[in-house]
């Protein structure tokens, strides 16, 4: 994204940030107060070499910025423990293009010329971080799942998809001393901080401005800014920031949720009811002053009628075997489906959307359908049944309860419920283009179509932190036992990996945990894992392991007899070689070019 570097980074700590933000704020009204307006693009003239293309600001317009960049660093260099150097000397300018190949050129100049000049932007004054420890270290993203159970691995970084990691310079080459032999390198994980090592073929190049965390984006105006509005159009930021705002930050207005029809009054920022949240904050209080763990009235209700709550992850997903190339591969150019391994399903549901819906809402592979009907016949076996059984909208869920639900007579219909979807911190830009009711009936599952959800799909905030997460799950299973739970009987809940700790915390009266508590815990749930919640002494909720074994299995990799058994090891091995070298060509190319956006258009 252009930008002016208004001040030099300088190195603080993670507790100055509250009042950094209140010295910019103060700093911004002040200047804006007195030097007036900044220039719309207009005032904006174009410079193009062979190895820089960007935007130059005119004299006045730059004795301006100056002036604001100067009392910028005034009000952060308290924040500093050295002095922050001063833009004075040099001449401001938005940098859309540099360092970049020859052959690049014509292509990076045209994209520059599509840039409206004599249009509105908006100006804004942006707080970032990034790690120190890391400074020279580059960044890559993993796209391409692989597995423990494959490479049999003490030392790898499980995958998170999208999920960065900071790797030492040289070590992604192929032909690095450093590298490992295998083509794996030493990294660190982003949203974990665990080391380990990573493969090559599993992580791509990304600009190291994507691991950076925006704290703040303060709209420049002559107005009066509004106590805690710190963050205004979210669109002018790219999907990578806007995705990781994965910590606290400050309340942000009901325009930005999704979609933006949400009723603003009586939504909160994370698109819950404000009397549930009332509720959930009550639950809280009650718990951290002696009121007995987990005991509210509408949990003391279910638990006094004897309602068992089962939590279950779904089964294996295709995107995590095959990767999403699966999609192009599987399908033809008028969306027909073909198997090409065993591990695929036999055929998948139509959608409406096409094949390319697949890529954010993928099916079960044929071993996670079994994973499913497994679990489903060890219960039965072990005399527990479901009065109602609910679900994430994701369709790897759905097919799980689904599968669950094969091993029992006259089974309960499916409760569509998107409250119990995923974080939405790892998810872009938007929900998935989840199937309809009709497309699932049409596909052989039996929906509740009349079934009306606790949380609808518009509310779904695409900013939630991982606190909202924690409320979004934990307010829909008491807001469904309050409502279900006299019935007793058992409810059958099949979501995410996440699911099995979000959706009981609240139960048990216990606190939201951190971002990175969570996601190590999310990487020690397998396929299928199962939670119960049940009533415990004096109208109480315990987290207990279910009454049927565990499933636990290995995996096998991809078989191929020609190359293992006819291709020479050498020629093998060289083929090998060459897919690497190729990759480290690919990540160098992604490093020496850069382009951005230009400024958000009013």
């Amino acid at each position: 994204m252009p930008h002016i570097t208004m001040c030099h980074a300088f190195k603080t700590t993670a507790s100055n940030i509250p009042a950094m933000l209140k010295a910019l704020q103060k700093t911004n009204a002040s200047v804006a107060n007195t030097v007036g307006t900044l220039p719309d693009l207009s005032k904006l003239e174009r410079y193009t070499s062979e190895s820089f293309i960007g935007l130059f600001l005119d004299k006045a317009v730059d004795k301006v910025l100056k002036q604001l960049s100067e009392s910028l660093v005034a009000a952060l260099q308290p924040f500093s423990d050295k002095p922050i150097p001063h833009n004075s000397e040099k001449a401001f300018h938005l940098t859309l293009a540099y360092h970049f190949e020859a052959s690049q050129f014509e292509t990076i100049h045209a994209l520059s010329k599509r840039i409206p000049l004599k249009t509105g932007a908006a100006w804004n004054i942006l707080l970032l971080s990034r790690d120190a420890r890391f400074h020279s270290h580059e960044v890559f993203k993993m796209v391409h799942p692989w597995s423990t159970a494959i490479s049999h691995r003490d030392d790898e970084i499980p995958f998170i998809k999208n999920d960065y990691v900071y790797v030492a310079p040289k070590q992604n080459s192929a032909t690095s001393t450093n590298a490992h032999p295998a083509g794996w390198v030493s990294a660190v994980s982003w949203s974990t901080g665990c080391s380990g090592v990573v493969p090559l073929t599993g992580i791509e190049r990304t600009f190291s401005s994507d691991a950076w965390i925006l704290h703040a984006c303060i709209p420049y105006s002559t107005l009066r800014l509004q106590t805690g509005s710190l963050i205004s159009d979210l669109n002018c930021f790219p999907s990578a920031q806007r995705a990781r705002w994965v910590e606290k930050l400050p309340a942000r207005e009901a325009k930005h949720l999704h979609p933006a029809e949400v009723e603003s009054r009586r939504l909160d920022k994370y698109g819950v009811d404000q009397e549930l949240r009332k509720q959930s904050a009550t639950v809280q209080r009650k718990s951290s002053t002696g009121t007995k763990k987990g005991s509210t009235s509408s949990n003391s209700a279910a638990a006094a009628a004897g309602a068992t709550a089962f939590v279950m992850r779904h089964g294996e997903r295709m995107d995590f075997v095959f990767g999403v190339d699966w999609i192009h591969k599987c399908f033809d150019g008028e969306g027909n489906f073909t198997r090409l391994d065993l591990n695929m399903p036999k055929s998948v549901p139509k959608r409406r959307s096409g094949p390319g819906a697949y890529v954010r809402d993928p099916p079960l592979t044929y071993m996670g359908v079994f994973q499913a009907q497994t679990t489903g016949r060890a219960m039965k076996d072990h005399g527990i049944t479901f009065s109602r059984v609910f679900t994430s909208p994701a369709l790897r869920s759905i097919q799980t309860a689904a599968g669950v639900l094969e091993a029992f007579k006259d089974p309960p219909k499916l409760c569509i419920e998107p409250g119990l979807y995923e974080w939405l911190g790892w998810v872009r830009e938007a929900h998935p283009d989840w199937l309809s009711t009709a497309e699932l009936q049409a596909a052989g599952v039996s929906v509740d179509s009349e079934y009306q959800p606790c949380f609808s799909a518009h509310q779904l905030d695409f900013n939630e932190d991982v606190e909202g997460f924690y409320t979004r799950n934990g307010l829909v299973v008491r807001r469904i036992m309050q409502k279900h739970g006299h019935e007793g009987g058992n409810f059958l809940f099949v979501a995410h990996a996440s699911s099995l700790d979000t959706c009981t915390r609240q139960l048990i009266g216990a606190t939201p945990r951190s971002h990175i508590d969570m996601t190590r815990i999310t990487q020690r749930v397998p396929y299928c894992a199962v939670v119960t919640c049940c009533p415990g002494p004096e109208q109480t909720w315990q987290l207990k392991n279910p009454p049927f074994p565990a499933l636990t299995h290995g995996q096998n990799i991809k078989f191929n007899a020609i190359q293992t058994f006819i291709t020479p090891e050498s020629t093998y091995d060289r083929d090998m070689q060459d897919d690497l070298e190729n990759l480290a060509r690919h990540s160098a190319r992604s490093k020496s070019s850069s382009l951005s956006v230009a400024p958000v258009k009013k």
